[in-house]
């Protein structure tokens, strides 16, 4: 669907413009909601930049060396300890216990996207 059509609200939607609307909405939330931010906001986790990548403890289990990795330039994570790796949207169905397109629209919702 292109970014300057409007659906109104007697409008139905097709099931290839819901894909496409979800497609649009998914690379929009994965190149403006940064997985370093995602994981401040959703868990305890506090990072510290080392380098190009940050690290901390890992908010999925109990540690006292940081084992827990994150990569921003390729926007993921990984655990050394416990393997929980993913990206943005791995960590809110995580989380959040929330399946792939809910996950979408939460990371729309916590940027302010509007969804139609």
């Amino acid at each position: 669907m292109a970014k300057n059509a409007k659906i109104s609200k007697g409008d139905v939607m097709s099931r290839e413009d819901i894909f496409q609307t979800l497609t649009s909405i998914k690379e929009e939330v994965k190149d403006r909601y940064k997985i370093e931010q995602a994981i401040e906001d959703l868990t305890p986790a506090r990072l510290r930049r080392t380098g190009r990548q940050f690290e901390g403890l890992c908010p999925f289990h109990v540690e006292k060396t940081p084992s827990f990795k994150v990569d921003t330039s390729r926007g993921n994570y990984r655990c050394w300890g416990c393997g929980e790796a993913g990206d943005v949207f791995t960590l809110i169905q995580t989380t959040q216990n929330l399946e792939f397109q809910a996950a979408i629209l939460f990371g729309a919702d916590r940027l302010g996207l509007q969804v139609p």
